[in-house]
């Protein structure tokens, strides 16, 4: 699927999980929707695939404003909108990813490095797929050992190494499709009892 228009709806929130196998998607047709401007949704403005100008209908200083014509700072949750986008969002986040609720997006932010440093040290999902990542650096996963899953799909991996992930001992998830792996030690996986899903 390549193209998907659902234009003229009553859609309010959008997640960022829901287009995550849609690794073809290149556009996406949201006009005409009510669509609730808050911190759920600042990944949303971030994304590339989105055409037309789907606008926003939550808050009265931007309604009917294109969200291609916001900025970051707008998309806020009021206290009692908290329960995702909360303290976790504000204390690390790299540069054109999105952060809340313990997940990091990093998909199609055009990364060569994985900037692991200014991830937070409690995230579960990492999502790094559809970039220019050549390898993956010890650091990130001695540093991010809560990692339950992790996508490093579509992109230039060639090679695995020993270890790598034995302290993600609570990882269920890795995904490492569409790279082009050439070596893979055979220790490459170990310490990862729970894993579910490769």
């Amino acid at each position: 699927l390549e193209t998907l228009s659902l234009n003229n709806n009553q859609i309010k929130y959008v997640t960022s999980s829901l287009f995550d196998h849609l690794r073809l998607l290149s556009e996406l047709n949201l006009e005409s929707n009510p669509l609730i401007c808050n911190c759920h949704m600042k990944w949303f403005k971030q994304n590339k695939i989105l055409i037309g100008q789907p606008e926003c209908k939550s808050l009265i200083k931007l309604r009917n404003i294109p969200i291609s014509n916001t900025t970051d700072d707008e998309f806020v949750c009021h206290p009692t909108e908290m329960d995702m986008c909360d303290a976790f969002q504000s204390k690390f986040c790299p540069q054109n990813c999105t952060c809340y609720d313990h997940i990091v997006r990093c998909s199609h932010a055009q990364l060569k490095l994985i900037p692991y440093e200014e991830m937070p040290i409690d995230t579960e999902e990492l999502y790094l797929d559809s970039n220019n990542i050549e390898k993956v650096p010890m650091e990130l996963t001695d540093r991010l050992t809560h990692l339950l899953r992790i996508d490093l799909s579509y992109n230039k991996l060639r090679s695995i190494q020993g270890h790598l992930f034995s302290k993600l001992t609570r990882l269920e998830t890795l995904i490492l499709s569409y790279n082009k792996i050439q070596c893979l030690d055979s220790n490459a996986f170990n310490g990862l009892k729970n894993l579910r899903m490769l």
